[in-house]
Parts: structure tokens; C-alpha cells; sequence
């Protein structure tokens, strides 16, 4: 009913994609792509609408960022905007589709705004996506926080401003 394409595309740690990537982009589309999901420049970039010629509405994410990686190391609320806390970042994509008689259109896309958390466990590191949101209802309701929870917290809400201001160019809908 949809046509997804997942594409292996862009430079490393760039946040815009090329124009290479745009154009190639809208010739899939016009091919007949619904979504496209984009990953290996390890941040997030763009996701926009696309309108193709015959008039169906599709979906482009030019990079999805990072679902779990090790390359956000060292970033704390201290150095919260350093280059490589964009590596920490990523999104969830919910795509809402409806069929109706014989034709699916996509009618909205939300997104789940995620972390690369590092985590110590006794003597391992371990690594792991956190949905930004929940953790920070989550540190938000312990009735006390120690020094690392708090600025946790503060990392979380943060990475998780950045996030939004970037897709606020998205319509939801």
C-alpha cells in the first residue's frame, strides 16, 4: 500500500542533506516512494513533506540521527552544546496512513525524540535509547534527585529543546 525506501545516503555529521540528496530525493519520490528514511550521517536532519507531481503527499527523512551509538561520549549538561551531542540525537517515526477504497495517503507523522544514554552498570558501560520525554517525566517526578539525576535531567530537556526547534518546520498533519 506504501512504498518505503531506506537509503544509506549522506555525510557524516552534516546536518543539512546535499543537493545531491534533495534531488535524488525527489526522483524517488516521483518514481513512486511514499517515505523515505535516511541514516549514516549519525545526526539528525531534515524531514519534510513532499508533493509529487501526481499529487501524492510523501514523506522525506533525510537522517533519522542516532538510534544507538557510542559517538555522543563525554557530552554532559556542561558541554551540552558540543559537536558531538548532535550524535546523541535521533527520532522515532510514527507515520499515521489511511486506506480509503484503493488508494493509502499518509495523513500524519509524529516523532519520538531519543538519546543515546550511557549508563555505568557496576563496572560495564552500557549504551541505550532513551525516549527524551519519558525520562524526563520520570526524573521529574523522584521526589529527590542527586547531583547526577539533575543534571541528567537537565542534559535530557535540553537535547530534547534542540530536537524540537529543529522539526518545528514539520507539520504534523
Amino acid at each position: 500500500d506504501l512504498v518505503v525506501v531506506s537509503l544509506h545516503w549522506g555525510i557524516e555529521y552534516r546536518k543539512e542533506p546535499t543537493a545531491w540528496q534533495k534531488k535524488a530525493a525527489a526522483h524517488i519520490m516521483e518514481a513512486g516512494a511514499d517515505i523515505i528514511l535516511g541514516h549514516h550521517p549519525h545526526v539528525l536532519q531534515p524531514i519534510e513533506w513532499y508533493t509529487t507531481k501526481d499529487a501524492r503527499r510523501g514523506v522525506i527523512a533525510y537522517s533519522l540521527g542516532n538510534f544507538i551509538s557510542s559517538q555522543n561520549y563525554g557530552v554532559s549538561f556542561e558541554n551540552k552544546d558540543h559537536f558531538r551531542a548532535r550524535r546523541g540525537d535521533g527520532v522515532i517515526l510514527i507515520i499515521k496512513a489511511e486506506k480509503e477504497k484503493e488508494k493509502t495517503a499518509i495523513r500524519r507523522v509524529d516523532w519520538l525524540p531519543i538519546w543515546s544514554h550511557r549508563d555505568t552498570v557496576g563496572k560495564y558501560t552500557v549504551y541505550r535509547p532513551v525516549v527524551l520525554t519519558n525520562e524526563i517525566a520520570r526524573l521529574k517526578a523522584m521526589p529527590l534527585r542527586d547531583e547526577k539525576q539533575e543534571e541528567t535531567l537537565q542534559l535530557f530537556s535540553h537535547r530534547l529543546q534542540v530536537i524540537n526547534e529543529n522539526f518545528n518546520s514539520l507539520s504534523k498533519n
